[in-house]
């Protein structure tokens, strides 16, 4: 008993500690604070976002696969990629059913490095892809949350000079991709 009264303390910990990052992270792009890129090892990177996820993952019965070639790496500001990846991933978790896969994988092609976060929620209701990405908007009926994580995750992505889209798989999910340019020659 006190163990999950411990988990569920450290779950909730978690979840705040989340939601003022993104906040802090939509204030800094929206007062057009530039980002400080370092190098960042994108296998790594996206193994301690799962790890971060785990309890909610666990919680939900929902699984979690990472797949990254070897090496793959790109400069960018690692607090706004971090907070924009975090926001796909616990949407993903969120809306995903329960016993299913969200995947996190990343990729390079034709200069360009994308990062996407699949998820199992079914599929978009027609015409709602169009309004994701604006604040305050949120995806389904679960309202938990403020509806800022798809926004942060496109002003991060095009504060690196990258784009987000989602890629809609009816009966199955959604596909949320980041696109960045790459900075390896």
């Amino acid at each position: 008993e006190e163990i999950r009264a411990s988990a569920i303390v450290d779950r909730n910990l978690r979840k705040t500690a989340e939601m003022i990052d993104s906040v802090l992270s939509y204030t800094s792009l929206k007062l057009g604070i530039e980002p400080r890129p370092d190098s960042i090892d994108l296998e790594g990177f996206l193994r301690e976002l799962e790890i971060d996820a785990a309890m909610e993952a666990h919680a939900r019965k929902i699984a979690t696969v990472v797949s990254v070639p070897p090496g793959l790496k790109i400069d960018a500001d690692p607090r706004l990629l971090r907070s924009a990846v975090s926001n796909l991933l616990q949407n993903a978790l969120k809306f995903s059913h329960e016993g299913s896969t969200v995947s996190l994988t990343a990729a390079r092609a034709e200069g360009r490095v994308t990062i996407e976060v699949i998820d199992a929620c079914g599929g978009l209701p027609p015409g709602k892809a169009v309004e994701l990405f604006s604040p305050l908007v949120q995806r389904g009926e679960n309202r938990s949350g403020f509806g800022f994580g798809l926004a942060i995750a496109r002003q991060a992505a095009e504060a690196h000079n990258g784009t987000i889209r989602v890629r809609d798989m009816p009966g199955l999910g959604c596909a949320f991709v980041i696109d960045l340019p790459s900075t390896e020659h």
